[in-house]
């Protein structure tokens, strides 16, 4: 529990100067601002405004789910289950994320496991969520930050789309959905282009130049299990076959991924990958239930780790691409001081968005002097920006923030000038 009382250097005559600042800010004032700051070794809660009012998290959800995942998976993620029935084996995935997935140290764990066997490959699907998350718009299901979630994630759930400037040709990878893509001639755009039918995996190119650099644009994959069986078989260059009906009593075995979890929870962190914490929190929910559902992860975690924060989140989706997510500047930091707690500071510096240096904040909250200062996590939907992280002061001293800020017009960057002045102010007087 957060209490409001530290024998803190903020204590002493800068708590309610710091608090002044923030409450008078013309910027903070023309929207909804919540704003923790908290120190992790007095467990105290030193500044408080607005800090137990619900906002709009959107990826700063995604600290829900790092620490879903290091509770849940810690260092061992698995990447997929299998088992034994006469001369077939019978696999099914885990909602592992990692399988031929660009961003990631390359790995070709899955292909290799897969040529090894000299028994026919059948696939069972045990997806039993949607492949949208609650609250998602429609309008996005061809933009590169919304891929859809399934059992068996494969290239991340997108095609990439490359465009050669003096050829007009079009390259797909994988090469499978070449013979997906028409051409749809199209002059209101000057420039070429690529996009997917709604309902299906049908790509269309516009038929004009591509600008002088070329083009590239990764478009997420309308997923089904016979999809995920014809690209199994192109990986791995062998049949792979349906099965329909679970087997009673299979004796499951597990593969655990050989791409260390740190590498994954970096890219999320870095910046803010929508659909590695879509998969992280399904394969959270498939270790501690048995069951594909996101929910079923985020109702474990809230009966058992998380439920004692402040204030209860509303949390339905990995990521925060849902509007339907609701959580507290006082909760988040609650969050950020239990991943301190099971993972210290140097984890962290090596995870999270380094301030003026890299990822999400490389533009923003560089160290007054040279040094980096800032190691936070944004959350961004259109008139919402959030920062919530660590802070540590020219002192040496180290605290947690959150800082929510909900329903302004305009730019995201005046909310982030007007952050990035209270943290520099931290980093002096804290």
């Amino acid at each position: 529990m957060l209490s409001c009382s530290s024998p803190n250097i903020l204590v002493k005559g800068k708590r309610k100067e710091l608090k002044k600042q923030i409450e008078q800010d013309p910027i903070f004032n023309a929207q909804f601002t919540g704003f923790a700051l908290y120190d992790p070794l007095a467990d105290s809660l030193l500044v408080a405004i607005q800090a137990h009012h619900y906002f709009t998290p959107a990826s700063n959800t995604k600290l829900l789910t790092l620490y879903t995942s290091l509770r849940v998976m810690g260092d061992s993620m698995p990447l997929l289950h299998y088992t034994m029935s006469g001369d077939t084996m019978i696999i099914k995935g885990t909602g592992y994320p990692g399988t031929e997935y660009a961003p990631l140290p390359e790995s070709h764990q899955l292909q290799e496991f897969l040529l090894a066997s000299d028994k026919t490959i059948a696939y069972q699907d045990d997806f039993m969520d949607d492949a949208f998350g609650p609250g998602w718009s429609w309008a996005d299901f061809q933009w590169y930050y919304q891929p859809e979630r399934n059992a068996m994630p494969l290239f991340g759930n997108v095609v990439v789309a490359q465009g050669d400037s003096l050829s007009r040709q079009v390259r797909m990878s994988p090469p499978y959905f070449t013979q997906l893509l028409y051409p749809m001639p199209d002059t209101t755009h000057p420039e070429g282009m690529v996009w997917r039918d709604q309902t299906e995996n049908i790509f269309y190119y516009n038929g004009q130049p591509f600008d002088h650099q070329g083009y590239e644009r990764e478009i997420p994959i309308h997923l089904n299990a016979s999809l995920t069986r014809t690209l199994l078989k192109d990986l791995s260059g062998k049949p792979v076959l349906a099965r329909h009906q679970p087997l009673e009593e299979a004796n499951w075995q597990t593969l655990y991924a050989d791409i260390p979890a740190d590498s994954i929870y970096h890219h999320m962190m870095q910046v803010s990958d929508n659909f590695l914490a879509e998969q992280l929190l399904l394969m959270a929910a498939g270790v501690v239930t048995d069951t594909l559902q996101a929910d079923k992860a985020i109702e474990y975690m809230l009966k058992g780790d998380l439920s004692d924060l402040p204030d209860r989140p509303q949390w339905v989706d990995g990521s925060g691409l849902s509007r339907y997510n609701l959580n507290t500047p006082a909760s988040i930091v609650q969050v950020l001081h239990y991943i301190y707690r099971l993972k210290g500071l140097d984890w962290i510096k090596s995870i999270f968005a380094v301030g003026g240096i890299s990822g999400t904040i490389k533009n923003w909250y560089a160290g007054p002097e040279g040094t980096p200062y800032v190691w936070a996590k944004t959350g961004s939907l259109l008139n919402n920006h959030c920062l919530s992280g660590f802070v540590q002061a020219r002192s040496g001293k180290v605290y947690v923030f959150s800082f929510m800020n909900n329903h302004f017009t305009g730019s995201a960057n005046q909310p982030r000038r007007s952050m990035q002045r209270v943290l520099e102010w931290i980093y002096w007087n804290g």
